[in-house]
């Protein structure tokens, strides 16, 4: 609910807060990634087909993920009098490791497919969004519109034979569906400004200025004039150690104050992301100053960071 709707002291809606939200997941419970395979990482495990199929299942589940999101959208539109009123949906799009010998069944022959085929991993691909899509149409969500698939892999090597093929094959496939491919490129993708010769419909630079010490408000600036000049979008990191840390504060706050000093706050596509469940517990758990860490984020996705919101505001809100 805070999430959909901007909410008051008293936890009713004040105004729409976030548009889009995007599902991901990181791992599975059997220890299996959804990214590529390093052999140097340890426990490092390409995810599988039943692994795809586990973070398809968890979207569906009841009462929370997509029909969780699907009901704050409802109760949140219907407060502000707008009852009709529907939140995009983005889902990631698990990457198909070449290496994995064994992915799964995939077409019913019987037979595992090995992925080290671009055709498989073209299968693969086409089988998690027609398995999502299938299930998303059958739930018939009120409020919930789904735009596009996010491409998990933070970062494209071309010297893999066939992954930009891979990712063309996605794109176009979803085109075909009237929905977008997106990508949000870690700080060290050597191809972090290129989403566009990848065939990546929307592409968010990713600072990594947050969770790195060393990184300065250097960082903010090269990664605030790349996207520019690329035409690409910007992300916001942060967790709850915003409440007991001066330096991740600092840190939080040198993203905010770049967006008002480099232009991403007003003319950007913004991404924000929260650990887990950040905005949540400043939200909930941590007074005064976790609300101040809320309001900020909802002035500066409004475009009025620097401004004070008026007490009465955030008060209570009257239903007319």
């Amino acid at each position: 609910m805070p999430y959909v709707g901007y909410a008051g002291l008293d936890g009713e809606p004040i105004d729409f807060f976030f548009d889009t939200f995007l599902f991901i997941a990181l791992r599975t419970p059997n220890h299996r990634n959804f990214h590529r395979y390093y052999d140097w990482v340890r426990d490092s495990q390409p995810g599988k087909m039943k692994d795809w199929q586990w973070a398809l299942d968890r979207l569906f589940l009841p009462n929370q993920q997509l029909e969780a999101l699907d009901a704050a959208a409802a109760e949140t539109g219907r407060k502000l009098g707008k009852p009709d009123y529907r939140v995009k949906v983005i889902v990631m799009m698990p990457f198909p490791e070449a290496k994995l010998a064994q992915f799964g069944d995939v077409n019913g022959d019987g037979v595992e497919e090995s992925l080290d085929t671009l055709e498989n991993r073209n299968l693969a691909v086409k089988w998690y969004i027609d398995s999502f899509l299938q299930r998303f149409e059958q739930r018939n969500y009120k409020h919930l519109e789904i735009i596009g698939f996010y491409w998990a892999q933070e970062d494209v090597d071309p010297g893999v034979p066939g992954e930009v093929e891979n990712i063309r094959f996605t794109s176009e496939y979803l085109h075909q569906k009237q929905l977008k491919l997106g990508w949000i490129p870690w700080w060290g993708a050597i191809h972090k400004g290129e989403g566009k010769r990848f065939f990546f419909d929307f592409t968010i630079m990713q600072p990594n200025h947050y969770y790195h010490e060393q990184s300065t408000e250097d960082r903010i600036r090269e990664c605030a004039e790349l996207a520019y000049r690329m035409n690409q979008g910007m992300e916001i990191e942060m967790d709850a150690k915003v409440v007991t840390s001066k330096g991740y504060r600092q840190a939080f706050y040198r993203y905010l104050h770049g967006g008002r000093k480099y232009g991403y706050m007003q003319h950007s596509l913004l991404a924000f992301y929260q650990d887990v469940q950040a905005l949540y517990e400043l939200y909930t758990q941590h007074g005064a100053l976790g609300r101040r860490f809320y309001d900020d984020i909802y002035l500066f996705i409004k475009n009025k960071y620097g401004s004070t919101i008026p007490f009465h505001r955030r008060r209570k809100h009257v239903l007319k």
